[in-house]
């Protein structure tokens, strides 16, 4: 059999059986509703994320992988504007439902958390774009390698308070909120970030690049048995011979040359270079998870507005730095084309990404972001954002009375 038609026998093995496993998963859409007291920093969402990362290793057997289309497990957090309406979502297999709700009522115990239908059912028409819908969207990627991290929310403080106050932290998320809260009735804006828990053979290739910032020497491979025995052979030769006409007992440094070797270009980075390697180390510190993004700007045509589009893209733009690494749209997602068959490309296009969007299928292999970087990218507004439509719970929750009779 010819090696192509292999190739294409495998892969639509392969799609056959994960589809089919896809659709015998069970799912759950949870809406979070979190108190109105949340502080001032989403470093309570890093440690969610950090309790949701038990998963990892799940559906990792090679025989359930190619024989049975099983993928590693994987969740969706969601952050969704309709009509204006703004919602928390996280979508989990019903198996780590309570997972879920462990870990989020561990750091908001005013919070609430309710089982919901899909919205996609109703907010995201499937016959979409039509006479009476349009939409833009894209799968965001990185636009460096993903050791570099990209910039999180520690960065976002205001540097102009005195150095008695405390850094007043700067929400990246408030545009969005605003963004979200100025939907009209036929607007809609989702964001869907899939999330699937990795081990650490990925910090590997990350610090061979942090090596090579810094310059720091390899280790030279030994040869094989034969050239050390020769090797040696050849070392006592020039000793006896180096006795022989000098009396001299010859001694091999070899020691101090490779000392000589040690000094990296540490001393000479930049101070640009000195931070990328700093980040990079604290990208490796922490758990860390393959990530898909993905975003759609859904309307009807009457009330179709395109710098909405640019006003979500702004606030993943925040996201990124010149040094380091940063989010931009996938070219072979994004719902534009040009040239040749343009119309019926995009029309193809935005079917596409209406497909994951309802579908959320994460197959391919993601990119890495770690928990800080996440809590970056979804978490809930902190009490400095103001937008009204923010989902929140207002009233406190009591416990009991120890003494409470009960039948």
């Amino acid at each position: 059999m010819p090696p192509v038609l292999i190739i294409a026998f495998f892969k639509s093995w392969m799609y056959y059986i994960k589809r089919e496993n896809f659709n015998k998963l069970e799912w759950v859409l949870l809406e979070i509703y979190p108190p109105s007291n949340l502080g001032n920093s989403p470093k309570i969402a890093e440690a969610i994320f950090s309790g949701l990362w038990a998963v990892v290793g799940t559906g990792s057997v090679k025989f359930d992988k190619y024989w049975k289309g099983q993928y590693p497990d994987y969740y969706s957090l969601e952050l969704v504007g309709i009509d204006g309406v703004i919602h928390f979502f996280i979508r989990t297999q019903r198996k780590y439902r309570n997972v879920v709700e462990a870990n989020i009522y561990a750091q908001y115990s005013a919070a609430e958390i309710k089982e919901v239908p899909d919205y996609v059912d109703e907010a995201v028409p499937a016959e979409a774009p039509s006479a009476t819908w349009d939409l833009w969207g894209t799968v965001l990627r990185l636009s460096a390698d993903q050791s570099y991290p990209i910039r999180t929310y520690q960065s976002f403080v205001d540097i102009t308070s005195g150095a008695e106050e405390t850094p007043q932290f700067l929400d990246p998320l408030s545009s969005l909120m605003e963004v979200l809260n100025k939907l009209k009735p036929g607007e809609r804006v989702v964001i869907q970030i899939l999330i699937r828990p990795v081990g650490d053979t990925w910090k590997e290739e990350s610090q061979k690049v942090v090596d090579d910032l810094i310059g720091k020497p390899t280790a030279k491979k030994a040869g094989g048995v034969l050239v050390q025995e020769l090797a040696g052979w050849a070392n006592a030769s020039r000793a006896v011979a180096h006795h022989t006409l000098t009396g001299e007992q010859l001694e091999f440094k070899e020691d101090q040359k490779n000392s000589a070797e040690l000094p990296s270009k540490m001393l000479y980075l930049t101070p640009g270079q000195r931070d990328s390697v700093l980040a990079i180390e604290n990208k490796l510190s922490k758990k860390a998870y393959e990530t898909k993004i993905q975003f759609v700007y859904l309307a009807r045509k009457d009330v179709y507005a395109g710098p909405t589009v640019s006003s979500v893209m702004g606030v993943f733009n925040q996201f990124s730095t010149l040094n380091l690494n940063g989010l931009r749209p996938n070219k072979l997602y994004t719902t534009t084309s040009r040239y040749l068959f343009a119309v019926q490309r995009a029309i193809f296009k935005k079917r596409t990404m209406v497909k994951l969007l309802r579908g959320r299928a994460f197959w391919e292999k993601g990119y890495i972001l770690n928990i800080e970087e996440l809590a970056s990218l979804w978490h809930f507004p902190t009490s400095m954002v103001k937008a009204p439509a923010t989902p929140k719970v207002l009233s406190k929750k009591g416990e009991p009375p120890v003494s409470l009779p009960i039948e």
